[in-house]
């Protein structure tokens, strides 16, 4: 290899670096806990293949310049898109939240049912129905078991990161 593909490797890498950074920076800044709705969801895919595009560059075929397609984008990457992340974050957040004692206040916001009524018209989606839902694509039907089982949880999780469903 020459200095220039070494070069455009190695910036490759600390690009690639930067942006598993930013997927952590995400997950910390309690991402686990929004519902995501799929215009939500659109726009942190556009926004990850926006990175993703500049990153890897474009491809010239046969001195013809063209931005790479996502399913390139995802191949080169390698890693699961940022939406199944944080799916994959919230089911471990939830299992978290079910082995905690009933006096935390985290577990008794997240499982206790509020006294108030909802406002009219279609009612919002709930962070542990679209956590429930996850866990079903996957086939985990009694996931509030599972999770209470550290190991058994954490096997579900590793499944869920090669799932294609979710």
């Amino acid at each position: 290899m020459n200095n220039t593909s070494e070069e455009i490797l190695r910036r490759i890498i600390l690009a690639n670096r930067c942006y598993y950074g930013l997927h952590k920076q995400l997950k910390a800044q309690t991402i686990n806990t929004w519902v995501m709705n799929k215009n939500g969801e659109r726009i942190l895919e556009a926004f990850e293949w926006k990175i993703l595009r500049k990153i890897y560059g474009p491809i010239n075929d046969q001195g013809l310049w063209h931005r790479r397609y996502n399913f390139e984008l995802y191949r080169l990457f390698s890693e699961p898109d940022i939406v199944k992340n944080i799916n994959i974050s919230s089911m471990g957040w939830v299992g978290h939240v079910i082995r905690m004692g009933n006096d935390q206040i985290p577990k008794r916001l997240t499982m206790g049912k509020p006294d108030d009524t909802r406002s009219r018209g279609r009612p919002k989606k709930r962070w542990l129905g679209s956590v429930n839902t996850d866990m079903n694509a996957i086939g985990v039907r009694n996931w509030r078991e599972v999770a209470i089982r550290r190991e058994e949880g954490q096997k579900t999780l590793q499944r869920a990161k090669t799932h294609t469903g979710l």
